[in-house]
């Protein structure tokens, strides 16, 4: 089974509606398309808990190191908004890679053409 067709094997009605059905496969760009936006998803979620975890240790290191309570205040309050990060950036990575998972082939190739037409 071929993956890409050629110009004569498409019909006139898959031309005039602009996408181009390739025997139930993705084309390859849209396969890269696809790993790019999971990869990009993972990059992100990999900065949150980078994030996360530099605010934790700042605020655990404020608690720990220093012994007056404005610092032991925002120590706390650091180690808060840590949990806090941690927790809306791991929910945000599961919508999107439910997103992702759920989107149907034919709507990248849509999508893939929209992006083409708005570059030209």
């Amino acid at each position: 089974m071929r993956a890409i067709r050629t110009k004569s094997e498409v019909t006139d009605t898959e031309q005039m509606n602009g996408k181009i059905r390739m025997e139930g496969k993705l084309h390859p760009g849209n396969e890269l398309a696809i790993a790019r936006t999971v990869l990009a998803n993972e990059r992100t979620l990999m900065a949150i808990l980078r994030t996360a975890l530099g605010s934790f240790i700042g605020g655990a290191s404020l608690l720990k190191f220093f012994g007056h309570p404005v610092y032991e205040i925002v120590g706390i309050i650091l180690m808060i908004i840590s949990a806090v990060i941690l927790f809306v950036g791991i929910r945000k990575y599961r919508t999107i890679k439910k997103l992702i998972g759920a989107i149907d082939p034919e709507d990248w190739q849509a999508l893939e053409a929209m992006v083409k037409k708005n570059r030209i």
